[in-house]
């Protein structure tokens, strides 16, 4: 299937590959992709929507069927995009400046583990401290929350978080966030009450199971098919998303001492989630405001938003001036996004009833939310959405197409 990229706010007029940018040879990706046939991870770009294939590539086959996607920018510039493959290893794409181009990186095998992830395990990742170790988490086939890891230097390990440190089991196929303030790691799940637990590092520098809605005031249970987000937020307050059993939108959030939930759907005066609905939140820093984004009943994406007083709810399809309910999202449609730090924008990106990759985008100083296709005919998979963005500026939106179980980059520099 020939994937067409909208030119997003007209910007430009052709679609070159990313090889034009780093060897200076022109080279219109549509003609190939019309010749090769359509297994392509691909990237675009909002200037001149670059398309690549990163299966070609990292000589690696498109292994989609049933996997999550989950990408994440290093602290060293590298570029990570993992995903669960049909042996039910844990996978990344991988990029590095240095390397010159992607690979394809089984990380089950590189750390030699026995274990099989869950077919279609939740996944989540991050870079971690100073010495940019890397943390990829997922939910292994008898359901214990795994982490697998590489030190700059070493090769990868596998943990079994639940076998070894304890803790209650999550859930069937639990949801994950984490992150890693100050070098510390952390990840979140959802236990077989509802609740959120999480491991992170005590003193004596190992994992230790905790569960946050058990010990937090106002402590409410999230339904089991609960997707999570999180941040950390001004002063390095933690905040964990989740929905609850009556689709209203909470946080926990920890102040440093102690953890609250919070109901934010009820502070901010909003409606409730769609039961299908995915969870994107973010700080961001220009302005210190907070922005927790959810998919009504009517299958518009809402944004609640912490002004840094009171909270409240905003239709985000209505706010870029159209009719609720114009451009629906897809049932089970997961929500990413991310303010950018160099210019301080607002992205939310969705799948649409169409399963186009949309994006929702507030730039400074512009009139006011724009809703754009970032791509038209391909056909993306509502339950595999992953973005993030880098230092250089770069913007980067993954999916899988659900026809070709190829996975997509759509790349913006």
């Amino acid at each position: 299937m020939v994937t067409q990229d909208r030119l997003w706010r007209a910007r430009a007029s052709r679609v070159v590959s990313r090889d034009t940018q780093r060897t200076g040879i022109p080279f219109f990706i549509f003609a190939c992709i019309s010749a090769l046939g359509s297994f392509f991870v691909t990237e675009s770009n909002a200037f001149a929507w670059e398309d690549n294939s990163l299966n070609t590539m990292a000589s690696s086959t498109p292994d989609g069927s049933a996997s999550r996607v989950h990408g994440y920018m290093a602290g060293d510039g590298t570029q990570h995009v993992n995903y669960t493959s049909s042996t039910f290893h844990v996978h990344e794409f991988y990029f590095s400046s240095a390397v010159g181009h992607w690979t394809d990186n089984d990380l089950t095998a590189l750390s030699s583990s026995p274990f099989l992830t869950h077919r279609a395990s939740l996944l989540d990742g991050y870079g971690c401290g100073t010495s940019n170790e890397q943390h990829v988490h997922y939910i292994s086939n008898d359901n214990h929350v795994h982490e697998l890891q590489v030190d700059p230097g070493s090769s990868w390990f596998d943990t079994d978080f639940t076998h070894r440190f304890g803790g209650n089991a999550p859930t069937d196929n639990s949801a994950l966030t984490g992150f890693c303030p100050g070098g510390a790691p952390y990840v979140f799940y959802i236990d077989t009450n509802g609740h959120i637990n999480e491991y992170s590092i005590n003193s004596f520098d190992l994992p230790v199971g905790f569960d946050v809605t058990a010990n937090a005031t106002n402590g409410t249970a999230a339904y089991l098919g609960s997707p999570l987000d999180s941040y950390v937020g001004n002063g390095g307050t933690f905040h964990i998303n989740f929905i609850s059993n009556v689709g209203d939108v909470h946080e926990l959030y920890f102040n440093g001492t102690s953890w609250t939930d919070n109901d934010l759907t009820s502070i901010g005066h909003g409606v409730t989630a769609d039961g299908t609905s995915g969870l994107n939140g973010y700080y961001q820093v220009n302005n210190g405001t907070q922005h927790v984004n959810y998919i009504d009943g009517s299958r518009d994406v809402h944004e609640l938003y912490f002004n840094g007083s009171n909270w409240e709810d905003n239709d985000l399809i209505v706010l870029a001036g159209l009719p609720r309910g114009q451009i629906p999202a897809a049932s089970f449609s997961l929500l990413a996004g991310f303010s950018k730090g160099d210019d301080s924008s607002q992205h939310v990106q969705y799948i649409d009833s169409l399963n186009r990759v949309m994006e929702l985008e507030y730039v400074i100083g512009a009139s006011g939310w724009v809703d754009s296709a970032l791509q038209s005919s391909a056909v993306a998979a509502p339950w595999a959405l992953t973005s993030y963005w880098s230092s250089d500026g770069s913007q980067h939106v993954d999916y899988i197409n659900e026809s070709t179980v190829a996975f997509h980059e759509l790349y913006e520099p």
